[in-house]
């Protein structure tokens, strides 16, 4: 076991650098999550987050894209699966390469299953995006893997890593559909019972069929129960 955790710490390295090589843009993107149990089959999380480009040739080194406000509520089917749907408003800031603001809803399916100390997990995603006039459809599909990296179970104030691949179809009325891909990879801290940090690193290829956009982003997320 302590074989594969190498592995794969060894990936991410070698894939990070790989991706620090590259001709990408680079954006870092802060979010904090807050969710609640309300009942054993009923959860909802409420999330803020903020998109920020790095501009080397600006005197500003960072620009500010979006501010986004989310909900989800979450209904389980048992210990490991469940179905959620969720809102989400984004605001565009001036400097934004984004035409308009946008309103999204999405509909989840996400299951889970756990042998040893290894958790996989699958998540299925359509959403409807209102930006301006336009509507996207987006279909969306996800693969991860955690686990703890110091021994089976992941206890308070230790370290476990994620690795997640996502595919993503995107349709428009007046375009051609377009596929993109999501690689990431990242550490968290189990702070205590309600709370833990993460940092991650995603790397991006939108409009795969045509001339690929590269995006390279590191996500720093902070989760709270209450």
């Amino acid at each position: 076991m302590l074989f594969i955790r190498k592995v794969f710490v060894y990936i991410a390295l070698f894939w990070t650098s790989f991706f620090l090589a590259q001709n990408a843009s680079f954006l870092s993107q802060p979010q904090l999550t807050v969710s609640h149990q309300v009942t054993d089959l009923y959860g909802a999380n409420f999330g803020l987050n903020t998109r920020l480009e790095y501009n080397a040739d600006n005197d500003k080194l960072f620009s500010s894209q979006f501010i986004q406000l989310s909900h989800f509520s979450s209904f389980h089917l048992g210990n490991t699966e469940k179905i959620s749907v969720g809102l989400l408003y984004r605001f565009k800031e001036k400097n934004s390469n984004q035409v308009a603001n946008e309103f999204r809803i999405t509909q989840q399916y996400h299951f889970t299953f756990k042998p040893r100390s290894y958790r996989f997990s699958h998540r299925i995603r359509t959403e409807e995006r209102f930006i301006g006039n336009e509507l996207l459809f987006r279909i969306r599909y996800r693969l991860g893997i955690d686990f703890p990296l110091n021994g089976e179970e992941l206890n308070i104030n230790e370290f476990y890593s994620f690795f997640n691949a996502e595919s993503l179809l995107v349709l428009q009325h007046s375009f051609a559909p377009r596929y993109d891909t999501r690689l990431s990879g990242g550490v968290g801290n189990q702070i205590s019972d309600r709370l833990k940090l993460q940092f991650l690193v995603q790397h991006r290829w939108e409009r795969i069929i045509y001339k690929a956009d590269s995006k390279f982003f590191l996500l720093l997320g902070g989760y709270l129960k209450i």
